[in-house]
Order: structure tokens, then C-alpha cells, then sequence
């Protein structure tokens, strides 16, 4: 369970995640050191947080930036052990999406093409409808190729890999036209 932790009077919030009632990830964004003087120490209980008096104490609904951050830094804590840490330019790109316990835990488990890479916020917002979608529909039908040209794709395959990649590609009805990949028929290719 993940909270927000909250002084009134001051800005700014602390975020603590829980498992089985012991803390396992805490961050401190309060401004001041008011969270000190309040909360002397974190409290290592879930139920020794929850009846502490000075602060507030909510489960954690990611809708602002710094929730959203908070949600993905512990998120990546419990799935790869280790910290994260955004840069700037993640930190302004997450407004732009949704970020729940469920998305998180579907991006982190998923393991096949577009989301095999290694996980970041980056990647995270750059295959976000992918996410949502898996969130929803549950994983799709296990195709050994994508059903479009990917250069970067193709860059990871061995040579008999490629052959049978783009043998798939002409299948589908696309064809290389002056270096250039294109869909000769007029119908779409059926990926259910």
C-alpha cells in the first residue's frame, strides 16, 4: 500500500509504500524541516503511520506530477530493486499521462515487444497506449514478428531472423521501394 503523507500548514508531501505493514520505500518532498519537528522518525509500522497525529495520512492517487513520480520511483523500488531517479525532462513529460498502481504493474511485468526494453519514465509515456491497451485487453495473441517495418527492430535480428521478418513484412503486403518500405495493398493486415 503506498501513502501520502501530508502537514497541514505546509507544502510539499512525503510518500511512504508499505508491504505486509513494514515500510519499504519512503520519499520526502516536504519543503522546510517541519516533517522532522512532526515525524521525528518514519515510522517502520503501517499501523504506527496511520495513528500518528500532526500529519495526514491518505492512500496515494497519483493526479499531480510529483504523485506520479513518487507512484513510478517506488514502483521501480519493488519490481527492479534499485532507485530511480528521473531527469528533468521526465519529470515535465509524465503530466501528459496517466499513471495508476495497475498501469505501473502492467508495464513492469510486460516482457515482449514494444515494452522489453529496459523501463523508464521515457519509456513508460513513449508506449503508454500500449500499456493502457494491454491494461485493458489483457496480452495479445504471441506473433513471432511485428506486422509493420521497424529498423530498429530489425537491427537486433540475426541474419535467418531477417530473412524471416521481412519474408512476414512481404506477406502482409509490404514491399521495399527504393530503400523505403511500403504497403502495396489496400488492406490492413489483421493483428487479432
Amino acid at each position: 500500500m503506498t501513502y501520502k503523507i501530508t502537514i497541514p500548514l505546509t507544502r510539499g508531501a512525503a510518500y511512504a509504500q508499505y508491504a505486509s505493514g513494514v515500510l519499504q520505500y519512503f520519499i520526502n518532498e516536504v519543503e522546510g524541516p517541519l516533517l522532522a519537528n512532526v515525524l521525528p522518525r518514519v515510522p517502520l509500522s503501517e499501523a504506527e503511520l496511520k495513528r500518528h497525529t500532526g500529519i495526514v495520512v491518505t492512500e496515494l492517487k497519483p493526479r499531480t506530477v510529483s504523485e506520479k513520480l513518487a507512484a513510478f520511483m517506488m514502483a521501480y523500488q519493488q519490481h527492479k530493486g534499485v532507485a530511480y531517479r528521473p531527469t528533468k525532462e521526465e519529470r515535465a513529460n509524465i503530466a501528459s499521462v496517466t499513471v495508476t498502481p495497475e498501469l505501473l504493474r502492467v508495464y513492469f511485468a510486460a516482457n515482449a515487444y514494444p515494452l522489453a526494453g529496459l523501463k523508464s519514465i521515457s519509456d513508460y509515456v513513449r508506449h503508454y497506449n500500449e500499456v493502457r491497451d494491454l491494461a485493458r485487453n489483457g496480452a495479445p495473441r504471441k506473433q513471432s514478428f511485428p506486422a509493420h517495418p521497424d529498423a530498429d527492430y530489425e537491427k537486433t535480428l540475426s541474419p535467418e531472423k531477417l530473412s524471416a521478418y521481412r519474408q512476414h513484412l512481404h506477406a502482409l503486403g509490404w514491399r521495399r521501394v527504393d530503400g523505403v518500405w511500403q504497403q502495396t495493398n489496400n488492406e490492413q493486415p489483421n493483428t487479432n
